[in-house]
């Protein structure tokens, strides 16, 4: 398998290798968010054992489908591209599509000190 994606709606689906290696540096390291672009569409994750995944995928290249695993995950086959507001208590996230149409939006409150 050749993918960049821990968790994923698109092409890829979920890399249990990288899973395994990476879940509890990301859970032990307090990660919050994950962002990846190799596959090409745009999908957000539920917060999974303490982080978001969120693929920005939806570029330029050729789109492919998405097929969602996760009843409360976003997943879109668009050219898009996301937007990253950061507060000192928020991550503000809204994703377009290239007619200029959100197809996301959420919030993720920044960790405590």
């Amino acid at each position: 398998m050749c993918s960049s994606d821990l968790y994923s709606e698109g092409f890829y689906g979920d890399d249990a290798g990288l899973i395994a290696r990476l879940g509890p540096l990301f859970k032990s390291y307090g990660v919050q968010l994950y962002i990846n672009g190799h596959d090409h569409n745009y999908a957000r994750t539920p917060v999974l054992n303490g982080t978001t995944y969120l693929t920005v995928g939806g570029g330029g290249a050729s789109l492919r489908p998405v097929v969602l695993r996760r009843s409360d995950a976003t997943a879109v086959s668009a050219h898009s591209f996301a937007e990253l507001e950061f507060t000192a208590s928020d991550l503000h996230l809204q994703a377009w599509d290239r007619d200029g149409a959100r197809i996301d939006r959420g919030r993720l409150p920044t960790r405590s000190s």
